[in-house]
């Protein structure tokens, strides 16, 4: 059985549910039972050659090839892409694929499709998929022009500014808390150094970790969004000559000095300003269709039932033994990039 009867036949859902403890993020759903549309979100976008197309993950019978892994690779949330496409993330994600498929072949010997609290998540996830889709679909029949391009940068001036940064950067080593703690006491020691007047070009060669470690650092003029809402809250308060506070970010900790600023390019800014415009207009059009075509709701049910259901389906919390929150999704444990176990 390839991927794409896998997903029609929902066994990606347990797969992409664990991974993401929850419904939130799910990306594929199963087709109705006698049915035969399939979201053309689960869909492969190009359908490669068997012959350039190998299989890359497999377990008895089910097999993802590497144009499949690829694609669910990309559709990813954010911080999961970003970890599974660093140094050794492929591999891991891969390795994490089949134990995922393993539960799935798992879910579906038991028939657990058949159970009504599955079959709602299956109904749901389906729905969100479409919905998703359609959404995607209308934002990309929206024009943005030009002329609205520059309207909106000579209004916002202020929020298309470039920096140039120097860099620093550690790669933090998994769970060990406290070598992570060593690290950071480390970074905060050179940041020091260089609040002092070392050379932070020099001390970016000799302490960062990161690919431009040799160039001093230097990340070159980068605007908001090259780095992340995260990083960019941090960065872009900085004035030329600043030098940032040590901060996190997943698996890594950095330090930044800002060395001059400069107007950035409206030719630059526009892919920004226009994916700004566009969801402005999407969120106006699904108002507007929601007016049109208001969906039904059963007032008098909540009214009747909304107590009961807040009492039946309360929040609870799990702390770990380490103090942690723990997530109430059941989940395997997705290997670690980094070849941890060599320890």
């Amino acid at each position: 059985m390839n991927l794409s009867n896998f997903i029609r036949r929902g066994g990606l859902l347990l797969l992409i549910g664990v991974l993401f403890g929850g419904l939130g993020s799910l990306l594929w759903a199963q087709e109705p039972a006698g049915g035969s549309t399939t979201a053309k979100a689960s869909q492969p976008s190009k359908k490669a050659d068997a012959g350039t197309d190998p299989i890359v993950v497999s377990f008895n019978d089910q097999k993802i090839t590497a144009s499949e892994f690829k694609e669910i690779l990309l559709h990813l949330p954010v911080q999961q892409r970003r970890q599974y496409t660093g140094a050794g993330g492929p591999r891991a994600f891969a390795e994490y694929l089949g134990q995922l498929l393993v539960l799935s072949q798992g879910a579906e010997k038991e028939s657990l499709e058949r159970n009504a609290g599955v079959a709602a998540r299956l109904k749901f996830a389906r729905t969100q998929v479409l919905a998703l889709a359609e959404q995607q679909a209308i934002s990309d029949r929206m024009w943005v022009s030009d002329e609205d391009v520059r309207k909106y940068y000579d209004q916002n001036q202020n929020r298309f500014i470039q920096l140039h940064l120097l860099h620093i950067s550690l790669r933090l080593t998994g769970s060990d808390t406290q070598e992570n703690d060593q690290m950071r006491k480390g970074l905060e020691a050179v940041r020091k150094r260089a609040l002092e007047g070392e050379d932070f070009r020099a001390l970016a060669r000799e302490f960062s970790k990161d690919s431009d470690a040799q160039q001093g650092g230097d990340l070159g003029f980068l605007g908001r969004g090259n780095l992340g809402d995260a990083m960019d809250s941090i960065v872009f308060r900085l004035k030329p000559g600043e030098i940032s506070e040590v901060f996190d970010a997943p698996a890594s900790l950095h330090l930044f000095k800002a060395l001059e600023e400069r107007p950035q390019p409206v030719s630059e800014a526009r892919p920004v300003i226009a994916e700004i415009l566009r969801n402005r207009m999407l969120q106006a059009a699904l108002s507007s269709l929601m007016h049109e075509v208001q969906p039904s709701v059963n007032e008098q049910y909540f009214a009747r039932e909304s107590e009961r259901l807040s009492t039946d389906m309360p929040i609870t919390v799990q702390v770990g033994k380490d103090g942690k929150l723990l997530s109430n999704t059941p989940s395997i444990a997705p290997p670690s990039s980094t070849n941890e176990k060599k320890k």
